[in-house]
């Protein structure tokens, strides 16, 4: 950042008077930070302060209107173990401290260093000075979150022991997720990864490099979805409930003529199908014993003599429809009645064979949409007490679902890209079309390729060393043609479209060469973040966090995405050498040029609320108005209240009653004092 104008250049210090003066402008910062009503640098509240605290429910309301009391209640029995504290791992801690988990325990370390403050909000000079560990450093800010949320730091060594204790940090509970957020040693990953599976603890990676950001999900062998989308269920009233015999004319997919039958009348359509589950409620008068069962239910069908097809295939709930003015058992009688007649005129005209065929042929079969029949009822007679009233409402079945381990997910994916042949060869692309192109596979066999380079040479690729990139493209090419000849496994091919003349299938694999600049790139940025990055990951690794409770249906493991169009300019002179700032990741990608007319932009941010906030971080930390011209003015009219502190994470409890805007841009001001 440059001086303002008119200003004169301080005279120049040794570089231990420089120290020096650097010490006791940090402690004159911190001075000035205790005056603050928020408490420390940035606001950290805790339980307690000015004798209040947070009310949970209040904190809560809006979480527990989207996800449910059920999941909520959940929540609170997982702990997290978050690997790595840059700026994806804080992002997924801030995440996850606001859901409301039980608890967080944060594990990283390594030194914070000036570069780790261009993603990681919580990190500042101070921290840096003094040598702190990134879990250490972020552990008070990260506490001050949520009270409600227990968190803590660890920075012994991961072993299986760690990872299996039944009480973590006094929760009474064990780990039920563990979140990687950069890289270790393969050996290291792949005993995590192993170790999870084996105990029922969920895996996930969510790791950024350079214009790389990729996710994965193994929930293990065995994992149940209670709830596979999160959509409401809608009760329907009902009509009517008969119990009668099953006659011939109606059929019941594994019931037999003269069986029981309980049938339900709804008062409109209902999209039940076979085998579906749904539960009975507000029954009335002698029914009332009813309530809170729970039913498998099937379609049923009438078989009926229609030459002329005057009835359609399905019959809806319509009031034109007099028919559905007539219960079942009317319908059934009536129907049958011309079923028998019929058929026997025609019997008795063309003979036993073919009467009984050309009555078949003109029958025909209705679906009433409106109507159900239980299953595997105990003691139908308990429903011929029905007289009005009652709901039924669907149940959503439980999914099982089986997950490949880390490793063998390197080799092969399961997602679904476009065609059902693709599937185990092009890995999951955010962008749909570049999955279908096959994008993926570059940057899948580079993570397996960076992970043997540094098994290999014990440190990961250098920043921008052409040496290393070169080393760890030959990693990858190596590993690619070790596949080819394993079916179903991922390496440089693409296919051949069908020309639907003598052709009509995809032909595979068709060989073509990797894309070396986009393994280069990889490799040459493996150890930068953007912030944006780090956002976008630790906002969606928390969310996949969350269904461990059940709620949601996991990702299919492999997420890729790469924006290489962040990239516009190579030129040394423009992108390095790293100049010990915090901008010096963001430099190394977008360059000198892109940061200079950041600092001098003017934005005006409307809104700070949730996303507010995230984009009030992210421009901070960018540099962006820095400048002398530059200038970030952000305005909101609303005040904050106790259920923002679930979601925007620069407000504490006693900002509350507090203008967003005023609030948010103090916070910011006093991490960044350029900003």
């Amino acid at each position: 950042c440059r001086r303002p104008r008119g200003s004169r250049a301080p005279a120049a210090r040794s570089p231990s008077h420089e120290a020096e003066h650097r010490l006791e402008t940090m402690a004159a910062a911190e001075a000035e930070e205790k005056q603050e009503p928020w408490g420390e640098w940035m606001g950290g509240w805790k339980t307690g302060l000015r004798g209040k605290e947070d009310d949970e429910a209040g904190r809560l309301s809006r979480a527990a209107a989207a996800f449910g009391a059920e999941t909520m209640s959940k929540l609170k029995d997982l702990n997290i173990l978050i690997i790595g504290q840059r700026g994806t791992g804080v992002e997924t801690a801030k995440n996850l401290i606001l859901s409301n988990v039980g608890g967080v325990v944060v594990w990283d370390p390594e030194v914070a260093c000036i570069r780790d403050m261009g993603s990681n909000f919580y990190l500042n000079e101070q921290h840096v000075a003094e040598g702190t560990t990134r879990s250490e450093a972020c552990l008070a800010q990260l506490k001050s979150l949520n009270p409600h949320c227990k968190v803590e730091a660890y920075n012994g060594e991961l072993s299986d022991e760690y990872l299996l204790q039944k009480d973590v940090n006094g929760t009474g509970k064990p780990f039920a997720t563990v979140i990687v957020t950069q890289l270790l040693p393969k050996a290291d990953l792949f005993r995590i990864n192993q170790t999870a599976r084996t105990n029922g603890i969920a895996f996930m990676m969510a790791l950024t490099n350079g214009v790389t950001a990729s996710l994965f999900s193994d929930f293990g062998p065995k994992h149940t979805i209670t709830d596979p989308n999160g959509e409401p269920t809608e009760a329907q009233a009902l009509a009517n409930i008969e119990v009668m015999p099953k006659p011939e004319v109606l059929k019941v997919s594994g019931i037999e003529n003269g069986e029981t039958l309980v049938v339900l009348s709804c008062d409109s359509n209902t999209d039940l199908q076979n085998g579906q589950i749904i539960e009975l409620d507000d029954m009335n008068g002698e029914a009332q014993g009813l309530n809170g069962q729970r039913y498998s239910v099937k379609r049923m069908e009438f078989v009926i003599y229609d030459p002329k097809r005057e009835f359609p295939p399905q019959v809806a709930a319509d009031p034109v429809m007099d028919l559905l003015k007539n219960s079942t058992e009317y319908l059934a009688k009536l129907w049958q009645k011309s079923h028998d007649t019929h058929k026997a005129e025609l019997i008795a005209e063309f003979g036993e064979k073919d009467g009984a065929s050309k009555f078949r042929s003109r029958c025909r079969t209705i679906t009433f949409l409106n109507r159900l029949v239980l299953t595997e009822v105990a003691a139908p007679e308990a429903f011929a007490s029905y007289s009005n009233g009652g709901l039924i409402t669907p149940i959503k079945p439980p999914v099982e679902k089986s997950y490949k381990s880390l490793q063998d997910s390197l080799v092969s994916t399961t997602a679904q890209v476009g065609a059902p042949d693709v599937a185990a060869r092009f890995p999951q692309m955010l962008e749909a079309e570049a999955g279908g192109r096959g994008d993926g596979i570059e940057i899948h066999l580079t993570y397996q390729a960076v992970l043997d380079f540094q098994e290999k040479n014990g440190a990961w690729p250098r920043m921008g060393s052409a040496e290393d990139a070169n080393e760890v493209l030959a990693i990858a090419e190596a590993i690619s043609e070790s596949r080819k000849d394993t079916e179903g496994t991922i390496w440089a091919q693409t296919f051949k479209e069908p020309d639907w003349v003598e052709t009509f299938d995809n032909t595979w694999p068709v060989p073509r060469a990797l894309d070396a600049a986009r393994i280069k790139r990889f490799s040459k940025y493996f150890g930068a973040e953007l912030t944006g990055f780090c956002a976008y990951l630790g906002g969606a690794v928390a969310q996949e966090a969350i269904k461990k409770t059940g709620k949601f249906t996991p990702i299919e493991q492999w997420i890729h995405h790469e924006d290489a169009a962040l990239v516009t300019d190579e030129c040394s002179a423009n992108t390095g050498p790293p100049m010990n700032t915090r901008y010096d990741d963001q430099i190394a990608i977008l360059g000198k040029d892109f940061q200079r007319r950041a600092a001098n932009q003017r934005v005006f941010l409307v809104g700070c609320g949730a996303l507010g906030c995230e984009y009030l971080k992210g421009l901070s930390m960018m540099g962006v108005g820095v400048g002398d011209y530059g200038k970030v003015t952000v305005t909101d009219m609303d005040t904050i209240e106790l259920s923002n502190l679930s979601r925007q994470f620069l407000f504490r409890g006693t900002d509350v009653g507090n203008s967003k805007s005023i609030s948010g841009a103090r916070v910011v001001k006093v991490r960044f004092r350029t900003f």
